[in-house]
């Protein structure tokens, strides 16, 4: 599923989004974040920027463990960088 890439979109859908895991891919440029909601694909290479939140599955092996909250998205007037805060999940 393709989701509206401007940050008030981003952060309208995804702000409150629980964080399971990431999964760094430097070879190719991208992150995965793996939410509840799905993983968002964040591709960072020069030629093939964007992000896309993808169809719900559990992390896969080589994805880091990290439990925090998404809570809020960001970005200055030009948009040419996208800042995603987080906070970490303490456990109760």
């Amino acid at each position: 599923m393709a989701l509206a890439t401007t940050p008030a979109k981003l952060d309208e859908r995804l702000a409150g989004a629980r964080l399971k895991a990431f999964y760094l891919d430097p070879g190719g440029r991208s992150v995965l974040l793996f939410l509840r909601e799905g993983p968002l694909a964040v591709r960072l290479h020069p030629d093939e920027a964007g992000i896309t939140l993808l169809e719900a599955t559990e992390p896969f092996p080589g994805a880091k463990t990290f439990s925090a909250t998404l809570t809020a998205v960001e970005a200055p007037p030009d948009e040419r960088i996208l800042y995603l805060h987080f906070r970490p999940r303490v456990p109760r």
